[in-house]
């Protein structure tokens, strides 16, 4: 692959910046915060895309920064012989993004497949094994590998031994990957013995659901006869212990009319307790008025006859002596009209007093007879005026005796009642409580066996579960095998590639020798490309991180350059793009590594792109380009 031509509308902070690449070396240079990492991005970006996740993410970070300028830009290239123009525009996200590839002879539009990337159709490779070849970014020539990319390293390295063994354990081993994948893809469930094994298990569990059905419905059935029998029993023991609805009634009665007799006796109580108190308040209060009244009169009747007979009171001198006396005797007819006034106040508070007195006794008196014929009647008695008191009360009691033992009769049968009422209550809720539980266990049965309608015969689905388990350890075994062949295909061809390692040794030994004007001469190289140089005095092998930053640089410039050229195909070399490598070398170290790149750009026929800060004079055949 050659990269020709870039023409950048608006990425970072360039705009409508145009670029040409030649064959051979290419140094872009200028100071800090020129944009030459920037230049490096838009080539990837222009292959594989941007990201777009994270607050700093590359589609964030490498957005114009005149908001004017459009979002992308294109780039020409050739690689196996044809040439190319993508044209790209990024948006705020990937969905966003537009991609274009254009064969650069005849303008056609090339299709890229959807989920690619144009690295990942022209060049075959991932974003990030071409961030392990390709590009090496600031004090970072060692590639990074994982997995995937030490597979595809492999793989690469395997196709330039140029042995035919590496093609057949390829196809036999990809066919071997095949026909298990086949067998079993966990991943995507999509594998036989996957599709098997998941048709049993819902077979298993459709089994489960099935006897798990016919547990509860025979569980409920036998539910609905234990419910049912004692149904059944408890109507027939109640059927037993019917009480007769008139001795009820006649109980109640009783209780009743003795309700109303006890109130009346209470009536004749009260009344009679009133009559005896009203008789003990006028006695009480009558004699102290007679002698009161008694008094006045006879005050009044003096002072009349003291005034009457004047001619004889006034020789008693004590009399004579009082002023009360001689006003009595002039006003002698006031005096008489008031004594006579005092006389009729005193009759009538008397009169009014005994009156009262006596309305009041007459009034309870008629309420205590009222009561007592009450009380007859409700004892079903019959009086005549001329019945004497005792035989009236003795009457009265002999019949409240007979009430009294009735009402114990009707009290003791309405308690047995009452007990009886609350077994029938208790009877009926118990009567409701089975009914319920009976229509339950019914309707639980028939969705049950609606529910179990929806499933294959129980035998069936036993013989299904039967063939598939037989179909699966068929399989098992099957895939066993192929893993078993697959495993020591493997470890056959990994004893095989144990040789490719001096070459790829060899090749990174014979560049660090040029690199460094032949001070290191030996390396080693282990499978995660960890590089152990000897030291000069003792011969003994140390790993990188016991030398300086541009010791190790020197070494991974000289592995990565080893990598190129070993992976790249016969009809198109890889090109190599160093974003500023140099910064940790001296001017020997400098010089020494362009030589060795421009030898390697042209015993490889491969283009090199380096960005640095350092202004530099260079060969003639380097393409410089000034950022201003």
């Amino acid at each position: 692959m050659r990269i020709n031509e870039i023409m950048i509308d608006g990425f970072g902070k360039h705009v409508n910046l145009h670029l040409d690449f030649e064959a051979g070396v290419n140094v872009i240079s200028g100071e800090n915060e020129s944009g030459k990492s920037t230049i490096v991005a838009f080539i990837r970006a222009a292959l594989y895309g941007m990201s777009g996740r994270g607050i700093m993410s590359d589609r964030k970070k490498y957005a114009p920064w005149n908001e004017n300028a459009k979002y992308g830009g294109w780039m020409k290239f050739e690689h196996a012989g044809n040439y190319y123009r993508v044209v790209v525009r990024f948006a705020e996200s990937k969905r966003g993004d537009s991609v274009a590839l254009y064969n650069d002879m005849t303008g056609r539009l090339i299709p890229v497949p959807d989920g690619q990337t144009v690295g990942e159709m022209i060049l075959e490779m991932s974003p990030a094994t071409y961030d392990i070849t390709v590009y090496a970014p600031q004090l970072g020539s060692k590639p990074e590998l994982d997995n995937a990319n030490m597979d595809y390293m492999i793989e690469q390295l395997s196709k330039s031994s140029n042995r035919e063994m590496n093609q057949s354990e390829t196809a036999v081993s990809k066919r071997l990957k095949q026909a298990m994948d086949y067998i079993s893809a966990p991943r995507s469930g999509k594998g036989i013995i996957d599709v098997a094994r998941n048709q049993k298990a819902k077979i298993d569990e459709d089994i489960e659901i099935v006897e798990q059905y016919e547990e509860d419905i025979q569980r409920m059935r036998d539910v609905y006869k234990q419910k049912s029998a004692q149904l059944n029993a408890l109507k027939e023991e109640q059927s037993k212990n019917n009480t007769a609805y008139d001795s009820m009634r006649c109980a109640v009665d009783t209780m009743a009319k003795h309700d109303k007799i006890r109130r009346t006796l209470t009536s004749l109580t009260v009344l009679d307790e009133s009559i005896y108190e009203e008789h003990r308040r006028q006695r009480r209060y009558k004699i102290p008025m007679y002698i009161f009244l008694l008094l006045v009169f006879l005050a009044a009747v003096g002072v009349a006859a003291a005034v009457y007979f004047e001619k004889y009171v006034t020789k008693l001198s004590l009399i004579n002596e009082l002023e009360l006396y001689h006003t009595l005797v002039s006003h002698s007819k006031i005096t008489y009209i008031s004594v006579a006034g005092l006389l009729a106040v005193l009759v009538v508070v008397y009169l009014v007093t005994m009156l009262s007195g006596m309305k009041e006794m007459r009034n309870l008196n008629r309420d205590l007879q009222k009561e007592e014929d009450n009380l007859a009647n409700l004892l079903g008695l019959e009086f005549h005026e001329e019945d004497s008191h005792e035989y009236r009360e003795e009457t009265i009691k002999r019949a409240l005796d007979i009430q009294e033992k009735e009402f114990n009769e009707a009290k003791d049968f309405m308690d047995n009642l009452e007990k009886k009422s609350r077994e029938d209550e208790i009877y009926h809720i118990k009567v409701e409580q089975l009914t319920q539980e009976i229509s339950y266990s019914k309707a639980a049965i028939d969705s049950l066996l609606r529910q179990i309608n929806g499933y294959e015969d129980y035998e069936t689905l036993v013989m299904q579960s039967k063939e598939l388990d037989e179909k699966i350890q068929i399989l098992q075994r099957k895939y066993d095998a192929l893993s078993l062949a697959r495993t020591a295909l493997a470890e056959s061809f990994e004893k095989w590639q144990s040789d490719l390692g001096p070459v790829f040794a060899g090749t990174a030994r014979t560049l660090l020798y040029d690199i460094t004007n032949g001070r290191h001469e030996t390396m080693k190289i282990d499978r995660d490309f960890e590089i152990s140089l000897p030291d000069e005095n003792t011969g003994k092998l140390y790993p990188s991180g016991y030398f300086s930053g541009a010791t190790v640089d020197q070494m991974y410039l000289a592995l990565r350059l080893a990598l190129i050229k070993l992976v790249s195909s016969e009809t198109s070399v890889l090109p190599v793009i160093f974003d500023d490598p140099f910064v940790q070398y001296d001017v020997v170290r400098k010089g020494l590594a362009m030589r060795a790149l421009c030898d390697f750009a042209d015993n490889n026929d491969s283009q090199i792109i380096i960005t640095t800060c350092l202004p530099d004079r260079y060969a003639d055949e380097v393409n410089v380009i000034e950022l201003k």
